[in-house]
């Protein structure tokens, strides 16, 4: 069975969710191809998967996570939680904001 968490952000403009299936959690965009999953999270920041999954949606509602908006060639709309370890393709058209739709201080 699975339970599904979804969150809108405070302008309307993203729905994020978390999918609760037996075996996986998959967390992304609604209508964007990216997307995350629980055991890659929990691997990450060396926690269960509940305790990964709670901090990275935290992180993400609490604007402590940059989100980029922009477009691929197969993908008119890809929306994605950026990592803050790469440095940001400053080339790309991206749109850079946080859950709260504040824009995120230039480097």
């Amino acid at each position: 069975m699975t339970k599904e968490e979804r969150y809108v952000s405070p302008d309307g403009e993203l729905v994020f969710v978390v999918a609760w299936e037996e075996a996986d959690v998959t967390l992304g965009f609604e209508g964007s191809a990216w997307h995350t999953h629980g055991d890659m999270l929990a691997s990450h920041f060396g926690t269960t998967v509940e305790q990964a999954v709670r901090r990275f949606v935290d992180d993400l509602l609490l604007d402590k996570s940059v989100i980029a908006i922009g477009s691929l060639d197969w993908s008119p709309r890809y929306i994605s939680v950026e990592d803050p370890c790469e440095e940001p393709d400053e080339e790309a058209e991206v749109e850079r904001r946080y859950w709260s739709g504040k824009r995120p201080s230039p480097l």
